[in-house]
């Protein structure tokens, strides 16, 4: 019958090793992954800022076309009222036109619109991108917290290898 051969590892050495791979996790978890943390946070100030951007480009948008639609109303009774109180009310977010009339008024109104569309779609594309890069960021941090996780249970299992190589000698 052979003998197995059996290979001793010093426990010293094995505690050595233990211990750097629960450092190595700590510096995973709590160093890697807190600037990861960090930048996920700002990413997400960042989406909160432009959310409400976009909630006040939509409410001037409202306000325009209530006070455009309001303006309609009075040039039909009154045009001098009319144009006062366009000029009052903030209707036209991109100045008055030279002509105040019901058409000027309407070409006015969708012009308006689609500029501010325009920017509400580009601050919108923009969040969308800040949103996909954190989520990017929280996959990442993710795998480095599991990296950590498992250099950690790597660790404690060699030291634990070598309590149970020492009683074995």
């Amino acid at each position: 019958m052979e003998k197995i051969k059996r290979y001793y590892i010093h426990p010293l050495i094995m505690l050595i090793i233990g211990v750097s791979f629960n450092v190595l996790s700590v510096v995973f978890m709590h160093i890697v992954a807190r600037d990861v943390d960090v930048e996920i946070q700002t990413l997400s100030n960042e989406e909160s800022n432009i959310e409400r951007r976009i909630d006040g480009l939509w409410s001037s948008v409202v306000r325009a076309e209530s006070a455009i639609n309001t303006t309609l109303l009075l040039l039909r009774d009154n045009p001098e009222l009319a144009i006062k109180y366009a000029q009052k009310s903030g209707a036209f977010l991109y100045g008055m036109p030279s002509e105040v009339t019901a058409d000027s008024l309407l070409l006015t109104l969708k012009s308006q619109r689609t500029q501010q569309l325009e920017i509400i779609n580009d601050t919108f594309s923009e969040k969308l991108s800040k949103e996909q890069r954190r989520s990017e960021l929280e996959a990442q941090n993710d795998q480095l917290m599991n990296i950590g996780l498992f250099l950690h249970m790597l660790g404690i299992v060699v030291i634990l290898l070598m309590d149970v190589n020492r009683k074995h000698y």
